[in-house]
């Protein structure tokens, strides 16, 4: 008979995930603090919500003003405005290639779409707890793009926690792709709209000291926070951090006043996927209460920093398992 069991932990885990009829479920002491979803007829996968210390939900689905076509805006997800594949001619030239958007609400009639397709590892523990899941980048009849990303809760030190989230992507049949030059892509983060600067009482703050969306708008730093009230009295926050080890760190940042916040990774070039060299790229959504100061995120920067990568194994005759 074959052992498909990894070996029992001495203590309850403090940090689980747990499968759902339409996805995963992220908790830390009992409470659910995040959610992944991919079920049948989502355009793609997201995370929402993103809760914070309270039990409050940092994140919201869409735009705060229905009427803005933001529906693609799913609280914490992945896409790319321009995406292309780089056919070679003879004589190695690039040739013109069809173009298509990942970053918004395909239309009716279009197979674009980030399709969910295993569910790799789940790990539980005292330190994090994570899933491992992959995806496929799909138009034009064909899959374009292999994305295998893991979503790992964890407990921080003063009572808060973490969304890490470790992504990367592969093309596929040795054909290059690439992810055109735009300020939408990779990973987009719609706040909740009390934390707004436009809507709520929030405040943008970026790892230099700069405040504001003009201020901190396509400038390169190493994080960027949102904070806002998520209650009467109360103030919580996201930092979205950018990892030393992504390429073009430290990254230029797409903000808005109304909520929104983005590692944009293109915003001043496109980058080529070639074969056998995928792109990986590491973020942590570090949810906090109050209004952090400049010196404590920079310092939780510090300590992202020199977290190690996870990485999915599978002892033999044992199910996978993510490490670290």
């Amino acid at each position: 008979m074959r052992n498909l069991q990894n070996s029992v932990q001495a203590d309850f885990p403090r940090a689980q995930v747990l499968p759902t009829p339409s996805g995963l479920k992220f908790l830390l002491d009992g409470h659910e603090l995040a959610g992944y979803h991919f079920g049948h007829g989502l355009p793609k996968p997201f995370i929402y919500p993103l809760k914070g210390h309270s039990g409050a939900d940092l994140t919201r689905l869409g735009h705060p003003n229905p009427q803005s076509n933001h529906d693609h805006h799913r609280s914490i997800w992945f896409g790319h405005q321009f995406v292309r594949p780089i056919e070679m001619e003879k004589g190695q030239k690039p040739a013109t290639a069809v173009e298509w958007n990942f970053w918004e609400e395909p239309k009716p009639i279009s197979d674009i779409k980030i399709r969910h397709s295993k569910v790799l590892a789940l790990e539980d523990g005292s330190e994090f707890a994570a899933a491992a899941v992959e995806a496929n980048w799909w138009a034009g009849g064909r899959s374009l793009i292999k994305q295998t990303t893991v979503y790992a809760i964890a407990p921080m030190a003063d009572g808060g926690h973490a969304l890490d989230i470790q992504t990367e992507l592969a093309c596929l049949d040795g054909r290059m792709i690439e992810l055109g030059k735009t300020n939408f892509g990779l990973l987009g983060v719609r706040v909740a709209k009390s934390m707004s600067e436009q809507f709520g009482g929030g405040r943008l703050l970026n790892s230099e000291g700069r405040t504001g969306e003009p201020e901190i708008f396509a400038k390169p730093a190493r994080w960027v926070d949102y904070s806002g009230p998520t209650g009467p009295g109360r103030v919580e926050g996201i930092c979205y951090m950018d990892h030393a080890s992504n390429p073009r760190h430290p990254v230029s940042w797409h903000v808005r006043r109304d909520g929104w916040m983005e590692a944009a990774f293109t915003m001043a070039d496109a980058w080529r996927i070639a074969a056998d060299h995928p792109l990986t790229l590491r973020y942590r959504l570090l949810a906090h209460s109050g209004k952090s100061t400049l010196e404590s995120l920079n310092q939780a920067w510090l300590e992202f920093n020199k977290t190690k990568p996870y990485q999915i194994s599978q002892p033999k005759g044992q199910i996978p398992i993510v490490m670290r």
